[in-house]
């Protein structure tokens, strides 16, 4: 499953960049997020189900946008334009656009929208934060 995960994380890591309201789209946590938006990708939790054949599994995703705090106002504009179903910065238009995440898995999806949060950042900055959980499912047949 290593290689499943690891793919379908850069598909949604893919499928992110076409948002150019993000200036970085992070696949692991850094250590400091330098510029904002930022968004950060990490492994929410798996499921698998063995069948006759092979196995189905899911993979949530955790996807944490981080805006500088110091524009208030602009920080909680681009977080309500990212959670916004439609437009040109919403995460969920953006992975709806290719459900299967440049061809790395049979179909992904924005499973929720979080809650909108101020909170420190790794490196220490203060940020405006939210989180998308989206789910891959993949078939492995053996």
């Amino acid at each position: 499953m290593a290689n499943e995960l690891k793919n379908a994380r850069a598909g949604l890591k893919t499928r992110l960049e076409t948002i150019s309201a993000l200036k970085r789209v992070y696949d692991y946590a850094p250590e400091t997020v330098s510029e904002d938006p930022a968004a950060v990708i990490m492994l929410d939790g798996t499921d698998n189900k063995r069948l006759v054949g092979g196995s189905t599994f899911t993979a949530d995703f955790r996807v944490t946008v981080y805006v500088h705090a110091g524009r208030v106002s602009e920080a909680m504009t681009d977080l309500d334009d990212m959670a916004s179903p439609l437009g040109a910065k919403s995460l969920e238009a953006a992975v709806d656009a290719d459900p299967t995440w440049d061809s790395k898995v049979d179909y992904g999806i924005l499973l929720r929208t979080e809650r909108q949060r101020r909170l420190e950042a790794p490196g220490g900055q203060d940020y405006f934060a939210q989180d998308w959980i989206f789910r891959a499912t993949v078939k492995v047949t053996t």
